[in-house]
């Protein structure tokens, strides 16, 4: 198969898979698979969201498992075009912030409303999402 006819074949097979996930059911997977999101995307947008949560509640990890796992985010999310020094402040999360990070991992044609909607109606991070809609 050559590589014409492959990526036709993942076109329809993303569409497949579109008419398959129920949107009501996991809004987020949807929207993601609605706007092409890669995984390092999608695991960019998680970790961003569980270092908010982290910050909203201000813990910090002494765990050196926990440490260890910073770093490891830290890599990737810098890999990302993500500056990790003012990610790992100790403010409180806004909005225009998280909008700033999406915008640097996404192509970004999508209001960042919607996309915290989803993840919200998903339950991922859901607390910080709320935070951060009541803060729009």
């Amino acid at each position: 198969m050559n590589v014409e006819n492959e990526i036709e074949l993942l076109k329809y097979q993303n569409k497949l898979l579109l008419s398959m996930v129920n949107g009501d059911d996991y809004p987020f997977f949807f929207f993601a698979l609605n706007h092409d999101f890669t995984r390092e995307q999608v695991n960019g947008i998680i970790k961003i969201l569980n270092i908010f949560n982290n910050r909203l509640n201000n813990s910090n990890s002494t765990n050196v498992t926990d440490q260890r796992l910073e770093e490891d985010d830290k890599k990737f999310l810098m890999n990302l075009g993500i500056n990790v020094n003012s990610l790992y402040s100790n403010d409180t999360p806004t909005y225009e912030e998280f909008s700033t990070y999406i915008k640097v991992i996404t192509a970004h044609d999508f209001e960042i409303k919607y996309l915290l909607m989803s993840l919200k109606k998903q339950n991922i991070n859901d607390n910080v999402c709320e935070f951060l809609l009541k803060h729009i």
